[in-house]
């Protein structure tokens, strides 16, 4: 773990040492959650084969199931892990540490009809670059996630969507500048 001259600026070898193997436990545990994510993914999407291949209505298992309050998390939590594991994730055999920071709803729009695997990376390859940027990491929202992927802005519905980053944001600003 390499720290720079301004972390450890007044630190005795100790304490260089303890933030040091904090630093690598840390990262651990970030793709630790990354694998969890993933796994979380595959046992809902058995879940959902299973209720699949048990009722004559193939929805109606599901949602009940999701429904019912067994799981620790929203209903739309469980649909967007399981179709990011139907349309790529089940596949994915990259850095688990890139998922950590994504949303299951990002995780979802990255496996959005027409978007391919090179898409894909370049989302992840912006999570590279950002993690590289010191002191200047700026998390990438599902819209600048769709941005990457589709190369459009997602207009806000009807609902009221409220993800929709500005032609003015600074990001999407750079982001365009670079594809």
């Amino acid at each position: 773990v390499y720290l720079d001259a301004a972390t450890m600026k007044g630190l005795t070898p100790a304490s260089e040492k303890h933030i040091k193997n904090e630093t690598v436990k840390a990262n651990n545990y970030l793709n630790t959650a990354g694998v969890s994510l993933r796994n979380v993914a595959y046992h809902l999407w058995n879940i959902k084969q299973e209720l699949f291949s048990a009722n004559k209505e193939k929805s109606r298992g599901w949602n009940a199931y999701l429904d019912s309050g067994a799981l620790h998390c929203s209903k739309r939590f469980a649909q967007d892990l399981v179709g990011a594991h139907e349309s790529w994730l089940g596949e994915y055999d990259g850095d688990n540490y890139l998922l950590a920071g994504l949303s299951p709803r990002s995780l979802s729009a990255m496996g959005a009809e027409g978007v391919t695997d090179k898409d894909r990376q370049k989302v992840f390859d912006e999570i590279q670059g950002n993690l590289s940027k010191v002191g200047k990491y700026k998390a990438l929202s599902e819209a600048n996630i769709r941005f990457l992927t589709t190369g459009q802005v997602k207009k806000a519905s009807k609902k009221g969507s409220t993800s929709v980053p500005k032609e003015g944001d600074d990001l999407i600003k750079d982001l365009k500048a670079r594809i």
